[in-house]
């Protein structure tokens, strides 16, 4: 594919003229063995001060039966298909849209049976990236003969009025990914008018399983030639498109899980951090309240974090992302860091309350000492009733409520992240 540059007003194969957010291409992508100049030929005149309006393509093929398509000249709308115009448009969710909606005005001459007439848009799982396209979505404007037939042979998924043309809605699959087709039910072009294209997208999300959340990034309209000679002029072309302001996602957590969670602290000696977040975005990570790096999402949006630069102990851990709205979303974790295995020798355990001779009158409170921030298991006649964590320095604390009359024993364990445990055990009773 080769720019056209100005003063060109006229297209030949595989040139492309760029201007605003409009392009005008031809594209013969099915042509097999036929040579350019000598078996068919194709141009496309423009005005280079609006590449939108007053745009005629010019075709001629051999006269053969009609349905092979060769070739796609059209005028393109954003990222079609094919690359950014000069002012590229914001991809945006099926979701976000608020607004998008194409009006047209075009005239044919010449073998119409041999040649459809489509609006076409593909969409994608990464915005503006081509290489991830997940779904297509063609309206034809003017349906000749074969385009009828084909229609009628996909899977049908009903009915659908919008701007008072009712359209005919159906489904198949290309390479893998769904395509949807709109045809109106009466066979009649559509040469002039409003497409409502936001409207037809609802419709599938809603009745054909399209994924709300695949990304918009432009469109085009056309010709698709496949036997003999035409002409095609799109009089008049205009996108009237609108999103909401997306809000990022962000998310945040250990790349391993390697102890406990309590009371959403995580215990760990790998500090190693992992999330997800909008593709190719900035995620800004914050420890404690102060920045500690920034790290980019790859395409997917996932991204990661090594954070050996963290010290031991408590750490409030917060990522953040603000997108080009200038909107932003966080998440954090908490975790307790220790890379030093710590042996649990021994548990220190009393128990206050009440008691005198080993008989409590009161809901007795069971404390003790510990190797610091180790998680303390504390159960009831076999039955677990309590984890707590001990602090800073070892101790631990735990305020028993509703014991009921009689004997009890109390088991306390702890154990840490890397496996070393200590036990203890006392009797009491309760009246």
């Amino acid at each position: 594919m080769t720019q056209a540059s100005k003063p060109y007003v006229t297209l030949y194969n595989n040139q492309v003229y760029n201007s605003g957010s409009y392009s005008v291409y031809i594209a013969p992508f099915n042509v097999g063995s036929l040579v350019y100049g000598k078996d068919y030929s194709e141009t496309m005149q423009l005005d280079s001060s609006s590449p939108n309006s007053g745009v005629t393509a010019n075709w001629s093929f051999p006269t053969i039966t009609a349905g092979n398509i060769k070739s796609f000249l059209h005028i393109d709308y954003g990222d079609y298909n094919y690359g950014s115009p000069q002012k590229p448009i914001a991809s945006s969710k099926i979701k976000d849209i608020t607004t998008l909606s194409e009006s047209i005005n075009f005239t044919m001459s010449g073998n119409t049976q041999g040649s459809d007439v489509i609006m076409d848009l593909f969409l994608t799982k990464v915005a503006g990236q081509s290489s991830t396209n997940a779904a297509e979505v063609e309206v034809l404007l003017h349906s000749p003969t074969y385009s009828q037939t084909w229609v009628a042979s996909l899977h049908q998924l009903g009915s659908f009025t919008t701007n008072g043309v009712t359209w005919k809605v159906a489904e198949t699959t290309i390479a893998g990914n769904p395509d949807y087709v709109f045809m109106p039910a009466n066979g009649a072009d559509v040469t002039s008018g409003t497409i409502n294209v936001n409207a037809m997208l609802q419709y599938l999300v809603a009745h054909g399983g399209l994924n709300s959340s695949l990304y918009f990034n432009g469109l085009a309209n056309g010709v698709e030639t496949s036997s003999g000679s035409g002409s095609w002029t799109m009089n008049n072309f205009s996108v009237d498109y609108a999103t909401k302001a997306p809000v990022p996602t962000v998310t945040v957590g250990l790349a391993k899980q390697t102890g406990k969670t309590v009371n959403a602290i995580e215990y760990t000696y790998n500090p190693t951090l992992t999330g997800k977040a909008d593709a190719n975005s900035t995620v800004t990570l914050y420890d404690n309240g102060s920045v500690a790096a920034h790290v980019t999402a790859n395409s997917s949006g996932v991204w990661t974090y090594s954070a050996a630069s963290l010290s031991d102990g408590y750490h409030d851990l917060k990522a953040t992302e603000t997108n080009s709205y200038g909107n932003t979303a966080s998440s954090s974790v908490a975790i307790q860091l220790s890379r030093t295995p710590n042996t649990i020798n021994e548990i220190i355990q009393y128990v206050a309350g009440q008691g005198q001779n080993g008989v409590y009158s009161a809901d007795p409170k069971i404390y003790g000492w510990t190797a610091p921030n180790t998680d303390v298991t504390i159960s009831d006649l076999g039955k677990q009733i309590a984890d707590v964590i001990s602090n800073s320095s070892g101790y631990y604390s735990y305020q028993t409520t509703h014991l009921a009359p009689g004997a009890h024993d109390i088991a306390v364990s702890a154990a840490n992240i890397y496996g070393s445990t200590a036990h203890s055990s006392l009797h009491l009773n309760f009246v």
